[in-house]
């Protein structure tokens, strides 16, 4: 069976196939789409017709191998209304923009699902709540994975938000436990860990660090503000002095070189709207000299790029745990983590990793120095690490849980044509 290990997984499953439409929002690698990935990998095609709408980019050719077929949208994002996360500011005029400006996806979207007539929506990520609306009016059960933790000072715009969810979504899928309590009053949230696929032996592993020897940082995300790439930045100009600390920052913006040499690119970066990171924090690196801040772009082997490492930074604004801490996790890498509410099932302080305020690159730094100097303690870090989160997010446990989900969904609709059957595979 593609997907599950039919020696190892017990599950129900449908004598007849059913649909699922996944929706994704952006065609730039990231996140949420290896994460969707790896779900898909393990969702097995036999029992789910796998489906993915997404905008055009370079995710298509990534979601191909694991889905019956993938659509592509005409819009370059789906319309969405941004989410309240600490750190993203302006939610009511970047909501509407990125409403007005992607309208027409939600008409591709609709085409495509009644053609399709799938028997679940499942929605990869809050901001799609206009899409959840709309394919729920039409009678489609909705999914949607919350994958940022929500502001912690809820407004009005908030507030219809969780009401839209609450009548619109049938589970909210919460990646971590810092989501899942941002969301306590959605009604259906659940905690699915993301899928990782572990590339890892599980044995203990270190890179060596001697007193001469360099230890790598990585900053590993898509360039955005609340990610806490100018805290890194702040933190190597902290750090410039130490010839043995050096930052790999791995990734880039999430619009195009070309958006950003038109007029409207130019004009948005410089009203901070949709700001041009990437040239902005190589022009800090040349002004202050930053030999010890190597640009890495966008990179495709993370394995790799993770196997040369010591310590991940993640020193995000978002009050919760993002991806590259589980990936450095299952290569021994700890990561230093920003929380302002302090939840530790991903990372547990000073047993896993080390968690710090955010907004602080002062904090960053002492972090680093604290790693640089204690090479055992970062070891045991790294291994626990491994230890608890391959565990906690393996991949074929979280795709049971997503197929038991999708299985009360069906159930729930009486559809006759499902016969349940249990069987142990």
């Amino acid at each position: 069976m593609k997907g599950l290990n039919s020696h190892v997984i017990t599950k129900h499953f449908y004598l007849k196939p059913f649909k699922v439409l996944f929706i994704h929002h952006c065609g730039v690698p990231g996140g949420a789409s290896t994460s969707l990935i790896n779900l898909l990998r393990f969702l097995p095609s036999e029992y789910i017709e796998k489906y993915v709408a997404t905008p055009k980019g370079r995710v298509t050719e990534l979601f191909k191998p694991h889905v019956h077929r993938v659509l592509e949208l005409s819009t370059t994002s789906v319309a969405s209304f941004f989410p309240s996360a600490e750190g993203i500011k302006f939610l009511l005029p970047r909501s509407l923009l990125g409403y007005i400006r992607h309208y027409r996806s939600l008409k591709e979207i609709i085409d495509i699902a009644t053609e399709l007539k799938p028997d679940i929506v499942h929605i990869n990520d809050v901001p799609l709540i206009p899409t959840a609306i709309s394919l729920s009016k039409l009678g489609y059960p909705i999914i949607m994975h919350a994958r940022t933790a929500p502001g912690r000072n809820p407004g009005f715009f908030d507030r219809l938000q969780r009401h839209w969810m609450n009548k619109h979504v049938r589970k909210l899928i919460c990646i971590s436990e810092s989501v899942r309590q941002g969301f306590t009053d959605v009604k259906s949230a659940e905690v699915v860990y993301n899928p990782i696929v572990s590339t890892g032996s599980g044995q203990a592993h270190h890179l060596p660090l001697g007193i001469q020897d360099t230890m790598n940082c990585l900053f590993l995300s898509n360039f955005l503000p609340y990610k806490g790439i100018y805290e890194t930045i702040d933190a190597a100009k902290l750090l410039r002095d130490r010839k043995d600390i050096h930052f790999y920052i791995a990734g880039s913006n999430i619009r195009s070189p070309k958006f950003y040499k038109s007029l409207l690119g130019r004009l948005l970066d410089l009203l901070n709207v949709a700001q041009n990171i990437d040239r902005r924090i190589r022009r800090t690196i040349r002004r202050h000299d930053l030999k010890n801040v190597t640009m890495l772009g966008h990179v495709k082997d993370i394995d790799a790029l993770l196997q040369g490492m010591h310590v991940n930074l993640a020193p995000v604004r978002l009050n919760a745990p993002p991806r590259s801490v589980f990936e450095a996790a299952l290569h021994q890498v700890p990561t230093i983590l920003a929380l302002t509410d302090i939840v530790e099932d991903l990372v547990e302080h000073e047993k896993t990793g080390l968690i710090i305020p955010p907004h602080n690159p002062d904090a960053i730094a002492n972090a680093i120095l604290k790693l640089r100097e204690d090479e055992s303690a970062r070891n045991r870090m790294g291994w626990n690490a491994m230890k608890k989160l391959s565990n906690q997010h393996d991949p074929i446990a979280g795709a049971q849980q997503v197929i038991g989900i999708y299985q009360q969904i069906i159930n729930s609709k009486g559809a006759s044509r499902h016969s349940v059957v249990n069987e142990t595979l």
